[in-house]
């Protein structure tokens, strides 16, 4: 899982979202939205908000829900693993310029 959120942050880091990106920031903004509601995390979405909107535009809706599901998942899996506290730590410090406790 610490692969996936490298993964996805790298995603995040690049900008601009290409059409064969977007799975990933759609999946990122299910992630992020998830651990926002459960880690009390204020995104600041300066980089996630805009790709994720570009590659809404780009995707079909259902395509769209499912991913986000998908990163939803995501994060459901790692608090099942680790637990809510530890989850939540390690998205702070992997996206410290996207969340803040």
């Amino acid at each position: 899982m610490r692969t996936a959120l490298a993964a996805l942050a790298l995603v995040a880091a690049a900008g601009s979202a290409r059409s064969d990106e977007c799975e990933g920031v759609i999946k990122l903004q299910g992630f992020l939205n998830r651990a926002q509601l459960q880690c009390g995390l204020t995104k600041n979405d300066r980089r996630i908000v805009p790709q994720a909107e570009e590659c809404a535009i780009q995707m079909n809706e259902r395509k769209m829900q499912h991913m986000l599901a998908a990163g939803m998942r995501m994060y459901d899996k790692k608090e099942s693993e680790i637990g809510r506290e530890a989850t939540c730590a390690e998205i702070s410090k992997f996206y410290p310029s996207t969340t803040t406790r």
